[in-house]
């Protein structure tokens, strides 16, 4: 009773799954983890719809359903850590122009 599953569906499950966890490692790495699981989620997606379409079954629809939320998450989080990026810097330079204008 050995069942064999289609190849394609199991990579993009294993790649959803991958992607879930790089956004977990992401959020104690300022984002370059999230980086890494956008494209992971990317192929996942890309490798569960190939999957489905060949032979849909429910391994192939989690493999969606990870996929897209890896990507989801990866994409969410990695915006918002370029936006406190981006604000920190302003931040650092208005504070650094301030010194250089009082020490003036």
């Amino acid at each position: 009773m050995y069942q064999q599953y289609n190849v394609k569906t199991v990579v993009g499950l294993s790649c959803g799954i991958v992607s879930l966890v790089f956004w977990l490692i992401g959020l104690f790495t300022v984002g370059i983890g999230g980086i890494i699981g956008l494209f992971v989620g990317v192929v996942g997606l890309v490798f569960s719809i190939l999957g489905r379409k060949e032979a849909p079954s429910g391994m192939a629809i989690a493999g969606l359903v990870c996929s897209i939320v890896g990507i989801a998450l990866c994409t969410i989080f990695g915006l918002g850590c370029y936006i406190c990026y981006c604000y920190s810097v302003n931040v650092a330079r208005n504070s650094l122009n301030d010194i250089y204008n009082m020490l003036r």
